[in-house]
């Protein structure tokens, strides 16, 4: 009999539907990125703030190939991309809350929330959900 692997210290995991039911629309590339933002996300907000190029060099990835991921992330719902600044208001990394991907109606309504159209219900019919707001997503180096 298979022996079941308790959560160790400095693990974490992933829910199942991540490739059940996102890897075709945002591919292995995808899949690694929102992995990256799993692992420094905070287990009670959702939120971390590796850089673009740290996120770059885990993956050995190009910065460009980082920031269209992370752009895909967030157009599927996954993530919310907020811009940060220090105190001089000069750029620096962004915010990124990672979302529970086994929400679907919640993926829906943020995206409907973006392009002004209706949320739509698991069933297909309009929600009476308000779509939550959003910050804006630019990215920066």
């Amino acid at each position: 009999m298979a022996q079941v692997i308790p959560l160790r210290p400095h693990t974490f995991r992933l829910d199942n539907c991540l490739i059940d039911d996102y890897a075709a629309e945002i591919g292995a590339l995808g899949i690694a990125v929102y992995t990256v933002l799993q692992r420094y996300a905070d287990r009670t907000t959702g939120q971390c703030w590796p850089s673009v190029a740290t996120i770059a060099r885990l993956l050995r990835l190009s910065k460009n190939c980082v920031k269209k991921y992370l752009h895909l992330l967030a157009r599927r719902g996954l993530i919310t991309i907020a811009p940060r600044t220090t105190a001089e208001g000069d750029p620096t990394s962004n915010l990124y809350t990672v979302h529970d991907p086994t929400q679907r109606d919640a993926v829906r309504r943020r995206q409907c929330a973006r392009s002004g159209a209706p949320p739509v219900s698991s069933n297909g019919t309009e929600s009476d959900a308000t779509p939550p707001h959003h910050s804006p997503s630019s990215l920066a180096s």
